[in-house]
Formats: structure tokens, sequence, C-alpha cells
């Protein structure tokens, strides 16, 4: 059946069955719909929700509102598209397909971010990787002049917390940024590194010092026998 005016084509087409018990599909703006219902073009729903797989004999547990796209945020003022509202699906949501793009901020448990990506709670990953950035393996070269161990006693007294690594009080209000301490934490292992080596060399030294002097005491205690 085709329905349709001032056209030579039909705006709505109704396909045949298959025969008893069956059912045939609509198509609007297109004469051989593959589905139940196809549309060629724009649909507008002039509801809020958009509810899905009621019928289509899938598992359902216990709620079966099956909410998949809400328009809420009404009660607060808000513009908001809820996807699978109040988790009528309740083994969540899966996006499939080579990547997910997100043009603006992105909330875990976070209804208002104000950043790319805020997440309330724990994140488990594999790797992480921050932008690349200057980093600080000069230190290892030869000539680089360190802080001295008087020079770091003065530096922590003075400010309370290790050179390049922000203050604590400045972390417990403002957050941690991690880019920057890690980098101040690699800075700081570097150079004790290079002094525990220093000190290993000197404790060399002295050790082959403490035995000359022993075999030159030895020495003199046989040449007074």
């Amino acid at each position: 059946m085709k329905i349709g005016f001032n056209s030579n084509i039909p705006t709505l087409f109704v396909g045949s069955s298959a025969g008893v018990g069956t059912t045939g599909n609509v198509g609007i703006g297109t004469t051989s719909p593959s589905q139940k219902l196809e549309v060629n073009g724009r649909i507008v729903n002039g509801g809020s929700d958009f509810i899905l797989g009621t019928l289509d004999g899938r598992p359902q547990k216990t709620k079966t509102a099956n909410r998949a796209l809400v328009h809420d945020g009404w009660q607060f003022g808000n513009d908001d598209l809820v996807i699978n509202y109040d988790g009528d699906f309740e083994d969540g949501v899966f996006v499939g397909g080579p990547k997910l793009v997100v043009d603006g901020n992105l909330g875990i448990g976070v209804t208002n971010p104000t950043n790319r990506l805020e997440v309330c709670g724990t994140i488990v990953s594999r790797e992480w990787i921050v932008d690349p950035m200057p980093w600080c393996d000069f230190k290892l070269k030869p000539g680089y002049k360190r802080m001295t161990a008087e020079e770091k006693l003065t530096y922590i007294l003075t400010y309370g917390h290790l050179p390049e690594i922000d203050p604590g009080a400045e972390i417990e209000t403002s957050g941690l940024k991690v880019a920057k301490n890690m980098r101040g934490m690699i800075s700081n292992i570097e150079d004790n590194t290079m002094d525990i080596i220093d000190l290993r060399k000197e404790n060399e030294t002295l050790k082959k010092e403490l035995e000359e002097l022993k075999k030159q005491v030895q020495l003199i205690i046989e040449a007074k026998k």
C-alpha cells in the first residue's frame, strides 16, 4: 500500500506480509523498507523518552522501562540527554567501533566536569602516557653542578619540601600535578643517584687510604721490635 499527496513518490509505504501470522515492513520516504520501520530522512520525537527493546524477546532484568535516551534535566533547568536513563539496561552500555570522540568535558562519577576528563574513583590502566615535555636527564651528564648537601638542607628548612616538588599544602588544596611532580621526583632521584655514586667513590678512596695507613702502622710496629 502506498500513500502520498502532490507527488509521484509515496510518503508512506506499507509492504506486504509473508502470510498468516506475519507482518510487513513500513517505509517513510522509501518504497523498499528492509526493517519493520525504515525512514529516509530526519525523525522528530516530540516526547522526552526513546524507549527501546520492549518486544525484542532479549534478556530483560528487573527494570522494564527501557529508556534508551531521555531528554532530562527539566527539574533543574538543564538541557540534558541521558543515555540508559536510570540504568534501565542493567548490564550497561557498550560503545563499539575504533574510537569514541567526546567534544567537551567528560565526567565519570562526576555530574559537572570542568576539565577534559574528571573521574571520581579509582582508575586502573596498563600504561599511562603524558605528553612530551622537557626531561631532567641532563643532570646525569658530566659537568652538571648539583646542589650540595648543605644547599639541599637549607632549601628543605626554608621551604619545607624537596626541590622541584610542589608543597604539600598546595597539593592538598589544588590537587597533584602528576607530570610536573613526577619530573621533580625523577630529578631528585637522579641527583641522589649521582650523590650515592660520588659517596661510593669517596668511600673506596678512604678504604684504600685506610689500608695504606694500616700497612705503615704495621711497619712502624715491626721496626720497633
